[in-house]
C-alpha cells in the first residue's frame, strides 16, 4: 500500500470520508477514502501499489478488463439494434449519443476488448486503443485495432494527432487523473474533445447505500468524483466542460441493493428469491424507469457522471 497526496491541488491535509470493506469481491481488509481539506477531493488513500495491484486485477477481472459481475444482461437484446437502443434510453445510457459526434483520429483509453473502438470505427473514425489487459488488448488487435499495452502517460504518441479521447470508466482507475488528462491535452488537436464515464460520489444512491455503493468498487478506484470536482479537475488541466451530465443505470443500484442485503439480518432481505427477482428484465426496466425520472427531478445526483471536455486554446 502507498500513501499519496491530493492530486488535484497537491495538498496533504485530508480528512477521514468513508471507511468500507470491499463489498464485491471481498478483498481482505478495510479501505479508506479521504477528502482534502483543500478542494474537497476524495480518494482512496492509502492504495495498492506496483504487483498487489497487478495481482488484483489478474484475480478479480475478466480477460476483458471488466469486473466479473453476476447480474447479467439479456442477450438477446444485444444481437437485436433497436431493442437496444430502446433498453439504453430506458437505462440513462448516452454513450452513443456522444459517440456519434466523434470525428477522425479516436483513442480509447482502457478499451478493453473493443467495444467502443468497433463503434468508433462504424462512425468512419480511425479507431486506437490502450489496454493494460495484455490479453484483452491482443483481442483487439486481432479485430485489426491499433492498440498499445503499458502506462498510457508513457506511450510515444504524437502531439495533436487526436480528435477526441474516450476515458469509459477508467479515469477513476488511474494514479493521477490531473497527469492523465495533461497528456491527453497534448496529443489531441486544439479544440479536440474528452469524453469521460465515472461514478458520481455525490449521487443518491451513494448517499443511500453509504459503504454499500457499488460505484465505491474499494481497492480499485483511486478517485470518487462529484460534478464540483470534475469540473475543478478539468479546468486545472485547460479543458472547458461542454456537457456533465448525471444519470443512473439499473444495473449498478441492483449490485448495491445486492451488497446491502447480503448483510442485513431479516431472512426476507437474504433470500436467492429477492436477488433473482432483481435480475429479471421486466423488474429493471421498472427500476430503469424510476430513475429516468429521478435523474430529470434531481439533475447532479444521478449515479454516475458523463462528461465532454473540450481543449481550450491558449
Amino acid at each position: 500500500m502507498e500513501s499519496v497526496t491530493c492530486d488535484q491541488c497537491g495538498e496533504r491535509g485530508q480528512r477521514p470520508y468513508l471507511a468500507m470493506e470491499d463489498h464485491i469481491f471481498h478483498v481482505p481488509g478495510t479501505f479508506s477514502i479521504v477528502q482534502c481539506t483543500s478542494c474537497g477531493l476524495l480518494y482512496t488513500n492509502p492504495r495498492p501499489t506496483g504487483g498487489e495491484l497487478h495481482r488484483l486485477y489478474t484475480t478479480h477481472y475478466e480477460n476483458d478488463g471488466r469486473p466479473c459481475s453476476n447480474i447479467g444482461f439479456a442477450p438477446f437484446i444485444r444481437h437485436l439494434p433497436g431493442m437496444l437502443s430502446l433498453w439504453h434510453a430506458l437505462c440513462g445510457q448516452y454513450s452513443s449519443a456522444a459517440i456519434r459526434k466523434l470525428r477522425g483520429n479516436v483513442l480509447d483509453i482502457g478499451c478493453g476488448t473493443g467495444d467502443l473502438l468497433e463503434q468508433v470505427q462504424a462512425k468512419g473514425c480511425r479507431a486506437y486503443g490502450v489496454e493494460p489487459n495484455a490479453s484483452s488488448a491482443e483481442l483487439c488487435r486481432r479485430k485489426g485495432f491499433e492498440v498499445y499495452t503499458g502506462s498510457f502517460e508513457n506511450l510515444p504518441f504524437p502531439p495533436n494527432f487526436f480528435d477526441a479521447v474516450i476515458l469509459w470508466h477508467s479515469i477513476e482507475h488511474l494514479s493521477s487523473p490531473r497527469n492523465a488528462l495533461a497528456k491527453i491535452k497534448s496529443i489531441l488537436k486544439p479544440g479536440g474533445h474528452v469524453l469521460i464515464w465515472c461514478p458520481n460520489a455525490d449521487s443518491s444512491p451513494a448517499a443511500l447505500f453509504h459503504q454499500f455503493w457499488f460505484g465505491w468498487h474499494l481497492p480499485f478506484h483511486f478517485y470518487h468524483f462529484t460534478p464540483k470536482t470534475m469540473t475543478a479537475l478539468a479546468k486545472t488541466a485547460g479543458f472547458r466542460v461542454e456537457k456533465l451530465r448525471a444519470v443512473t443505470p439499473e444495473f449498478v443500484f441492483a449490485h448495491s441493493l445486492q451488497a446491502w442485503m447480503k448483510h442485513q439480518t431479516g431472512s426476507l432481505f437474504r433470500s436467492t428469491g429477492v436477488i433473482r427477482l432483481l435480475r429479471t428484465l421486466a423488474v429493471r426496466a421498472i427500476i430503469a424507469l424510476v430513475f429516468r425520472i429521478h435523474d430529470h427531478a434531481l439533475t447532479d445526483k444521478g449515479e454516475y457522471l458523463q462528461v465532454e471536455l473540450v481543449s481550450v486554446t491558449e
